[in-house]
């Protein structure tokens, strides 16, 4: 069965990546804070880790939106959430920039977690839409003191195409899909798509929803044309 983690493309300009993907099977407690624009992989990393489920392993990783946790805080509801992210082995923490938004309880908010999951000993892995100069890390007290804070980017070209022939295998596993060529994921990459999730809904349109006969092979004019479209 094929996992989110298949779909993770590693290139020089996501290294932290790596990271993310080993923090579950790291020997001593993965801090992590991984800063980057919108777009540039980062929720699709920590739902890739936190998401997928290993019934034998003897550690158990989670992911949460920031806001999931405030929501259940306010409302008093989804006790076992707030459990589960104070004690998880590896909690994957995603928008940590919406909680900055929300002035000093937002930051207070994930100081007490971080600070908890610390003492604790367990390891943490959290995302910030942003780059490293916009993290105040002062803000959160002490908790991030002991956090390594990493820049990604988006894909470049070359990752842009890898991404794009995982999708063609993933889309194109389905009954009645056409095939993508080397030539079109190429242009996909170069010339039209931007950003990761632009790549993915191009082959997924191309592959399933343009109309092409099954096992038709989509050449770069025919990608041209139908996105032009």
């Amino acid at each position: 069965m094929r996992q989110l983690s298949d779909d993770i493309v590693i290139t020089e300009g996501n290294a932290a990546f790596q990271t993310v993907m080993g923090a579950l099977d790291a020997e001593a407690p993965v801090r992590l804070v991984v800063c980057g624009p919108a777009g540039s992989g980062k929720t699709t990393v920590l739902q890739a880790r936190g998401r997928e489920r290993d019934l034998l392993a003897e550690r158990k990783a989670l992911y949460a939106h920031a806001q999931e946790i405030l929501a259940a805080i306010d409302l008093e509801i989804n006790e076992s959430l707030l459990e589960s992210v104070a004690e998880v082995d590896l909690l994957c923490l995603d928008g940590l920039d919406t909680l900055v938004a929300e002035g000093p309880r937002g930051c207070q908010t994930a100081q007490l977690l971080v600070d908890e999951r610390n003492r604790r000993g367990l390891s943490t892995v959290i995302a910030f839409d942003g780059a490293p100069a916009d993290l105040d890390r002062a803000a959160f007290g002490a908790a991030l003191d002991d956090f390594e804070v990493a820049e990604v980017l988006p894909l470049d070209a070359a990752g842009l195409a890898e991404f794009g022939r995982r999708m063609a295998e993933r889309f194109g596993a389905e009954e009645g899909a056409a095939v993508l060529s080397d030539e079109a994921l190429a242009y996909l990459a170069a010339d039209f798509a931007g950003s990761a999730d632009e790549m993915r809904n191009a082959v997924r349109f191309l592959l399933t929803a343009r109309g092409f006969e099954a096992g038709h092979v989509v050449t770069a004019a025919d990608a041209r044309e139908a996105l032009a479209g």
